[in-house]
């Protein structure tokens, strides 16, 4: 049986880095099962007490989770084939789980977003500049898609996970590539996948200045 958290897996890669805080970071596994962000939308959901029993199992409670790391995925209906609607229904599904998320996590501050492939990036960045368009126009709402995300009330602040998106074996300008020996069956990342996505989510936190303080042993925000 494979560990819950093995050492290319993201957590893995956290613990064995000695740049990352230990006096008072907690990195608890939430995902599972490629489950959509559809089974998520009420904070009654089983996956909640799922990560519930996670928490749990390190001594945590859910009033100490203040930083997510999501990638919403949709599974969009055949009335959608165009993949532009898909993406707008995404946006309406994961605007509702950040909404969900503060329900459920009281404290949480901020969640950072990855889309699960090229299209979804887009989904992401319109959630994204909704909070930003939201918040300069005094909080009012101002995206029917993603609808109230004012991080003062309704919703965490909300900004960019790493993009994963790669044109297959051609590297991007840093270097990231996928081969079909990353997958272990086509669409789920297998442990080379896995180890190289950790990686980028690893770099993104320790360099990211709205994490790098937190995140990073010895920085303070």
């Amino acid at each position: 049986m494979i560990p819950l958290c093995p050492s290319y897996s993201f957590t893995g890669q956290a613990l064995a880095d000695p740049d990352v805080n230990r006096a008072n970071l907690a990195i608890v596994r939430g995902g599972c099962c490629g489950g959509s962000t559809e089974f998520m939308q009420n904070p009654n959901d089983r996956d909640y007490d799922r990560i519930l029993n996670r928490l749990s199992s390190e001594g945590l409670t859910e009033q100490q989770v203040q930083v997510v790391w999501a990638q919403p995925v949709g599974d969009a209906p055949n009335s959608l084939p165009d993949p532009q609607a898909q993406d707008i229904l995404l946006v309406r599904l994961a605007g509702h789980l950040l909404r969900t998320f503060r329900i459920r996590y009281p404290n949480l501050k901020l969640v950072f977003l990855t889309g699960s492939g090229y299209e979804t990036g887009f989904a992401m960045k319109w959630l994204i500049q909704a909070q930003i368009d939201q918040m300069a126009n005094g909080g009012t709402i101002v995206d029917g898609r993603a609808r109230d995300l004012n991080y003062n009330t309704a919703a965490p602040w909300i900004g960019w996970g790493p993009y994963l998106w790669a044109d297959g074996v051609n590297p991007r300008s840093d270097g990231h590539f996928w081969t079909l020996a990353d997958y272990a069956d086509g669409v789920h990342l297998g442990p080379s996948g896995v180890e190289k996505a950790a990686g980028l989510l690893l770099t993104l936190f320790k360099t990211s200045p709205q994490a790098r303080c937190w995140f990073v042993a010895g920085e303070t925000c």
